[in-house]
């Protein structure tokens, strides 16, 4: 066995197996720092950890400023947190996998859930300047739209189903992830709505390209936002 001290002078010394032990047992009462604190704060009523389902049409800028308090206020607390389209937020919180969400995309708030507003999500809709709709250069109406592809965000749940979410025409690409369908409307493969907040740069840079429709004058219809939470 290696010995832990070098007794050969004077005065004791670390051997190299000595150090390592000492770096263990710093890391172990770390450790248990760590574990006392955690038991303070499960004592004092916090949650274990914090879940938190947030639609993906939530500003993400928002959240992040909101979430730079939270390991000031709550050090020993975890956090995790979904970002689901349409039904999925509602759905985690109805399943009890989180305690707090953002929801709104489906535009109904389920029974079982109490909800308090929080904003309203500006909505655009929008091209790649190639598409052929870019060229139009005014109001569009309906039936010019249903020969072309539209992006539409499908829902991973059955909150939803049979519901419709401005669809206007028979050519779909439904996608269940609102980042692909933004690079899907980048990449010119159809139209589709999105919130102004997450395209609002590709317009002022002219990656996108906004339509005017004879429907939404004289602007797309926003979307809700609501704190949910269990009754």
């Amino acid at each position: 066995m290696t010995e832990p001290f070098d007794r050969s002078g004077r005065c004791p010394r670390l051997t190299a197996g000595g150090a390592a032990l000492v770096n263990e047992a710093r890391a172990v009462l770390r450790g248990m720092d760590g574990f006392k604190a955690r038991a303070r704060t499960l004592a004092g009523g916090l949650e274990p950890e914090l879940t938190i389902a947030v639609d993906a049409f939530y500003p993400m800028g928002r959240l992040t400023t909101v979430m730079r308090e939270f390991p000031v206020e709550f050090p020993e607390t975890p956090l995790r947190l979904y970002v689901e389209a349409l039904g999925g937020a509602t759905k985690r919180i109805l399943d009890g996998a989180c305690r707090l969400g953002i929801i709104g995309s489906t535009l109904v708030v389920p029974e079982g859930l109490h909800a308090e507003k929080v904003l309203d999500i500006a909505m655009v809709t929008v091209v790649a300047p190639a598409h052929p709709l870019a060229a139009l250069k005014r109001v569009i109406g309906m039936r010019e739209l249903e020969g072309h592809v539209q992006l539409v965000l499908t829902d991973r749940t059955d909150l939803t189903e049979g519901r419709n979410f401005e669809i206007f025409s028979p050519f779909t690409w439904k996608l269940a992830d609102l980042h692909a369908k933004h690079e899907f409307l980048r990449a010119g493969f159809g139209w589709g709505h999105m919130p102004l907040a997450i395209v609002k740069g590709d317009i002022a840079s002219g990656v996108l390209h906004r339509l005017r429709l004879d429907k939404f004058k004289p602007v797309t219809p926003s979307n809700p936002m609501f704190a949910a939470w269990l009754r």
